[in-house]
């Protein structure tokens, strides 16, 4: 009887000792599992491959910097095409203005036909 009483005794103080570790165990996944955690985490992961990539980037620039200006003018030449339309098509106006000024200035009777 001695016997199975230090069994149970045993085999209480392991589960309490079971309960203890799940209850910690629960504990920490729902601090994991909690929104704010998770956010965090994913903006940090975000915040470190974009490091790695600006760092990949930057070494890339410096081995070819012929390549990387030529980008950086296509790329800018892209966000640029709209004002730099407008100011070809500004300039041909200009130039055909002109062009019909000189004829009427030419023109005897004004007219501009000849």
């Amino acid at each position: 009887m001695i016997g199975d009483e230090a069994d149970i005794a045993n085999a209480r103080a392991r589960a309490a000792a079971a309960r203890a570790r799940l209850g910690s165990t629960l504990g920490e996944i729902q601090a994991r599992l909690n929104p704010k955690a998770l956010a965090r985490e994913a903006w940090d992961e975000l915040r470190e491959h974009g490091e790695e990539l600006a760092a990949e980037a930057l070494a890339a620039a410096k081995e070819k910097p012929a390549r990387t200006a030529a980008i950086a003018g296509g790329v800018a030449l892209f966000l640029a095409r709209k004002p730099i339309v407008r100011g070809i098509m500004h300039l041909l106006a200009k130039r055909d203005e002109a062009g019909t000024d000189e004829e009427t200035a030419a023109a005897p009777n004004g007219s501009g036909e000849d």
